[in-house]
């Protein structure tokens, strides 16, 4: 950490895990990242610990050509064993996505996930890069320069800690990563009005 920024270098392409305490279902997440050519980056979120060790979530990557929103799998060292696209994509308005189409029927092609995003700024490697997630319900958004790039159905039952990730041979830069829990909920202390 130098002057508020996160500054990550890999010690290896496969790159490396910067884990949060906390553990959260339903968020938002918002940073600046600064990615340049050759730098991998991204956010895996609602990791949860595995019989062996490891760490399974949903990981949303950000950077040049970056677009889809996958099932991550990783061992307890922290190197990706298995991604999947997740299933998707929704549309921006859903809550609850319905439920995964049969497995078995024919697929169009796509981009894990992605596929939203006219009039999103293109990705600019050597500036800082407005990156944001929301995670509502069974539903997951990736945002870039504040408009939606992609969305996609993801597991419900996800709850657990928000990773940031380095990987490639550049260094990565997060600024300004805040986020906020929404699924927290109070409420006030019932009381009967006197004119009831």
């Amino acid at each position: 950490a130098v002057n508020g920024e996160l500054i990550g270098t890999a010690t290896s392409p496969e790159g490396g895990w910067l884990m949060l305490e906390k553990g959260l279902q339903d968020f938002q997440f918002g940073a600046e990242l600064k990615c340049p050519a050759g730098c991998k980056a991204g956010v895996l979120v609602r990791a949860q610990r595995q019989p062996d060790g490891g760490l399974k979530g949903t990981f949303i990557p950000f950077g040049e050509g970056e677009t889809g929103i996958y099932t991550l799998t990783l061992d307890g060292a922290g190197k990706e064993l298995a991604r999947e696209a997740a299933t998707g994509p929704i549309g921006s308005m859903v809550r609850y996505a319905p439920a995964p189409p049969d497995p078995n029927a024919p697929q169009p092609a796509r981009g894990g996930g992605g596929g939203l995003g006219r009039g999103a700024r293109p990705w600019a490697p050597a500036e800082w890069n407005d990156i944001g997630i929301i995670a509502d319900v069974n539903t997951m958004r990736k945002l870039s320069s504040g408009i939606l790039v992609g969305a996609a159905a993801v597991a419900m039952n996800g709850f657990g800690p928000i990773a940031l990730y380095v990987g490639g041979t550049a260094e990565a830069h997060y600024r300004g990563v805040s986020y906020q829990d929404v699924g927290l909920k109070r409420f006030p202390k019932e009381q009967t009005s006197q004119y009831f």
